[in-house]
């Protein structure tokens, strides 16, 4: 026989904006008086300030060598920004060469793909195909440039794509992904 126990009430506390933490409009119709406009400023400049904070924080992420799964966050938190500036896409770019974890390198490649400039995309995968010797990391990015609608190919990686192709140590599914490409340029 158990012991009879006491039940608990709990009640549901549903957290209440105070005027001051209401976020204020974007756009702002009625013209009582400046401060209104100038709170909405103020506002803006916060949320800006904000936005610059939480990227450090995520790139500082990016360096925590002790958890992947924070490494993995932080590049994904970084995708979600409109735009990412040279510093960066270097260390997005470093994270692809030279992380210990296959999937952090396969992220910071995605997100390479998508936030480097599109004239400069195709050098700058291509750098990091020509130094990487993992086969999961070559086949993406094989697959990456393959899709990019370049005419043409640099002389180095026609070359790297000929030599994994003839390696017999290459994978079979990384030969299959360069030999696509290597037909289809």
């Amino acid at each position: 026989v158990l012991p009879k126990t006491k039940e608990l009430k709990t009640e549901k506390i549903v957290p209440t904006k105070s005027e001051e933490e209401v976020s204020t409009p974007k756009m702002i119709v009625s013209t009582k008086n400046n401060q209104v406009e100038k709170k909405a400023q103020n506002n803006v400049t916060i949320e800006k300030s904000n936005i610059k904070a939480s990227k450090s924080i995520f790139l500082n992420a990016l360096n925590d060598e002790e958890s992947t799964s924070n490494r993995i966050d932080a590049i994904a938190k970084l995708s979600e920004y409109e735009t990412l500036d040279r510093n960066d896409l270097e260390l997005l770019k470093q994270k692809a060469l030279h992380d210990n974890n296959t999937i952090v390198r396969l992220n910071a490649i995605e997100i390479l793909a998508k936030k480097t400039p599109q004239e400069t995309v195709s050098e700058e995968l291509t750098q990091v195909f020509l130094q990487q010797d993992d086969p999961m990391v070559q086949m993406e990015l094989i697959a990456i440039i393959g899709k990019m609608d370049n005419n043409k190919m640099v002389p180095q990686l026609t070359k790297k794509l000929q030599e994994m192709v003839l390696d017999p140590q290459t994978k079979p599914f990384v030969k299959d992904e360069a030999y696509a490409v290597l037909l289809k340029k």
